[in-house]
């Protein structure tokens, strides 16, 4: 589920910023934000009907863009307000997964940030590139 999207400027860099609530079987188990250059994905669609479920996919379908290499840093964390609202966590001593994460394409340049922020019991949190 798409929650806001937006352009942007950072650094004199127009960048999407998106975050999503991604869910199994209808359970929100992470939230995340990402940014993404808008000049060079100019047709990314922020419709929350129409944003891809599988994004790394899309940009290379889509752009020709091929995520090539990720860097994941992953550290725990008590969960905060927003975290205990959109994962419906109850109590003030949860903790969550948080992963920082950096994209690069083929050419080995910054496509795509990231920060994640996941439940951390019950579920498991898997990375694959392919």
């Amino acid at each position: 589920m798409l929650t806001s999207s937006s352009c942007s400027s950072l650094a004199r860099r127009m960048l999407y910023k998106i975050h999503r609530v991604r869910c199994v079987d209808d359970i929100p188990v992470m939230h995340e934000w990402i940014w993404l250059a808008c000049s060079r994905f100019p047709r990314l669609s922020l419709d929350v009907e129409q944003f891809p479920e599988l994004l790394y996919v899309h940009l290379l379908e889509e752009y020709g863009v091929q995520i090539s290499a990720v860097r994941e840093e992953v550290h725990a964390e008590c969960a905060d307000a927003e975290d205990r609202k959109l994962l419906d966590i109850d109590g003030e001593q949860a903790a969550v997964l948080c992963v920082d994460a950096k994209a690069f394409d083929q050419a080995n340049d910054l496509t795509i940030i990231s920060k994640h922020r996941a439940l951390s019991n019950g579920f498991k949190y898997v990375s694959e590139i392919r």
